[in-house]
């Protein structure tokens, strides 16, 4: 149901907010959503939306997988079930999107339809985040130095000389030794 509605107000958003008008939805074949978003007629009755069917397609791409994992049974190798809920990912971009989410989420609290105008404040506090690893933030080893804030802009005077290329090898090589004496166990 929250899909149904979601889908349907973001057709009905979309030329408002983006000036685009949405011609085509692929769907699966059970779905009630492209029938929701006919119902709410986003654009009109000069425009209509079609849909594109997408029958079968999870079957198609993993179904021989997922019948090989069944019969296999639903321990890993290590031991470990299948489910994801104690089995974190290696995956940067995973946790960062899920980070990202999560911070998406606590941020816009109620007002869901205004996310993406928060954009520059979560890429900001992304970039510089310090990293438990290096103890450097993305933002500092990338430039040599440490993002002004626009508040610092306001109070501080500054003539841009304490920018200077041989910092960034003087931070990447803070954070390699960071990283050397960290203790990678498994």
């Amino acid at each position: 149901m929250m899909e149904t509605v979601g889908m349907a107000r973001l057709f009905q958003h979309s030329l408002s907010h983006r000036s685009v008008r949405y011609t085509s939805y692929i769907e699966n074949g059970d779905s009630k959503t492209f029938s929701s978003i006919t119902a709410s007629n986003p654009y009109g009755e000069d425009i209509t939306v079609s849909k594109i069917e997408c029958v079968g397609h999870v079957q198609k791409r993993m179904g021989s997988r997922l019948r090989k994992l069944k019969q296999m049974g639903s321990k890993l190798s290590d031991g470990k079930s299948i489910g994801g809920n104690r089995r974190p990912q290696a995956n940067r971009t995973e946790r960062v999107n899920r980070d990202l989410v999560q911070m998406i989420a606590n941020y816009v609290n109620e007002q869901h339809d205004t996310w993406d105008q928060f954009l520059i404040e979560f890429a900001y506090a992304i970039r510089t985040a310090v990293n438990e690893t290096t103890g450097k933030a993305p933002a500092e080893l990338f430039l040599g130095r440490k993002l002004i804030t626009p508040f610092q802009k306001l109070v501080m005077a500054s003539d841009g000389t304490e920018f200077a290329v041989g910092n960034i090898e003087r931070l990447f090589e803070e954070a390699r030794q960071k990283l050397n004496r960290k203790n990678w166990t498994k």
